[in-house]
């Protein structure tokens, strides 16, 4: 990085972490903790979701693992506080699989977008890729065939196609496994 870049980051950061100390601290001091307040907790889940993206984004950038981490913490905070968020889930998940290789961890968050939005198909697309990965095939053929019917992306569906003809090829018809 240059120094500029350097500078932009070190800024960046410390004002981020700023925020995210004062920010709760701020507004539990406002808002009082009730029932109603829900919100409040949501509206923090989106900040950490947001901020947890900029770490991506910055791991993509400067192929930093760290950043990486960074992010995989935040969109677990963002989790935390609103556990049904959807979108921190699926990130999460991508990420642990893509830029970490934690396959099972992948999977789990991706499994728990399916049980949220079953129709979501881009978490049945990358869910199998996770588990074609981690060398589970017939979880993968089942995702991808899933893929093909809730799907509508014509290239991610040639895809799905072609790797669900691979991987039948791989499947042991029972009765076979010994032979």
């Amino acid at each position: 990085r240059s120094t500029g870049q350097k500078r932009g980051w070190i800024l960046y950061e410390r004002l981020s972490q700023a925020i995210a100390f004062v920010l709760p601290i701020t507004l539990a001091i406002i808002i009082p903790v009730e029932s109603g307040s829900r919100w409040f907790y949501r509206l923090l889940a989106r900040f950490y979701h947001a901020r947890g993206a900029a770490h991506r984004h910055w791991g993509h950038r400067w192929a930093d693992p760290r950043e990486y981490h960074r992010a995989v913490a935040d969109f677990t905070r963002a989790i935390r506080l609103d556990p049904e968020f959807v979108q921190a889930i699926y990130d999460r998940g991508l990420l642990l699989w893509r830029e970490l290789a934690d396959g099972e961890g992948a999977v789990r968050d991706l499994t728990r977008v399916i049980e949220l939005e079953p129709e979501r198909a881009e978490a049945w697309f990358n869910r199998a890729l996770a588990r074609q990965v981690m060398g589970d095939v017939e979880g993968a053929l089942a995702d991808f065939e899933r893929y093909l019917e809730v799907g509508e992306d014509p290239m991610w569906r040639e895809i799905s196609r072609r790797q669900a003809e691979n991987l039948q090829g791989m499947v042991v018809p029972e009765g076979e496994e010994g032979r």
